[in-house]
């Protein structure tokens, strides 16, 4: 058995997870609001942006896209392996002020799973609350 006032303080982390990530997913989200759509290629996949290097699961990819006949590149942490996508033509969006910033999907998505996450285990924690099960 579990005592409530542990429970209790869990549940109340649990939400704050959820409001934080929340937030930073809003935030993200209104930022790439403004940001324009295209069509890129993909033409490397890498483990690190910083150095470039490639090994056997890069999980980075590198863009290549022109906007207004000038070209530019640019790098997104992606879901999966990257190798695959070398060659793939993918929609885009790119910030019109700085066309080499991209949209970070992968920080949407990593945050929506979390916020799914913690709200399927707030659940459960106050279905075993109701249940009795805890003291």
């Amino acid at each position: 058995m579990v005592d409530k006032k542990i429970i209790g303080i869990v549940i109340l982390c649990c939400i704050a997870g959820i409001f934080i990530i929340g937030g930073m997913v809003a935030l993200e989200l209104k930022k790439v609001s403004k940001f324009e759509p295209t069509e890129a290629k993909i033409i490397n996949a890498i483990t690190n942006p910083s150095t470039g290097t490639t090994c056997s699961r890069p999980n980075f990819v590198v863009y290549e896209f022109e906007i207004s006949g000038e070209k530019y590149q640019a790098t997104k942490q992606v879901f999966g392996d990257a190798v695959n996508r070398i060659g793939k033509t993918e929609r885009i969006k790119y910030n019109p002020q700085n066309p080499e910033e991209i949209e970070n999907t992968y920080k949407i998505r990593a945050g929506i799973i979390a916020i799914s996450f913690f709200t399927v285990f707030l659940f459960v924690l106050m279905l075993s609350l109701k249940s009795k099960q805890i003291r």
